[in-house]
């Protein structure tokens, strides 16, 4: 399944050179893997999150979106 998803992010921003598209893709699997686990962390601590979870989850996207869809430096 993960490879799977890969494969079509790939598929979705073919104009970037290899290097810079895996590196992308790498860097947004981090960013999924890690904002949930974090807005995790702050409801297990008590936290107050900063916006509610429609706003999360839509702002988690649109943020892997810009990140996959960046103009290449």
């Amino acid at each position: 399944m993960p490879w799977q998803l890969i494969g079509l992010v790939e598929e979705r921003i073919p104009a970037l050179p290899e290097p810079v598209r895996l590196e992308r893709i790498d860097l947004v699997l981090t960013l999924i893997g890690a904002a949930p686990a974090d807005r995790a962390q702050q409801y297990l601590t008590g936290a107050t999150p900063l916006t509610d979870e429609e706003t999360f989850l839509v702002d988690l996207v649109t943020m892997s979106a810009a990140m996959l869809s960046a103009p290449t430096p």
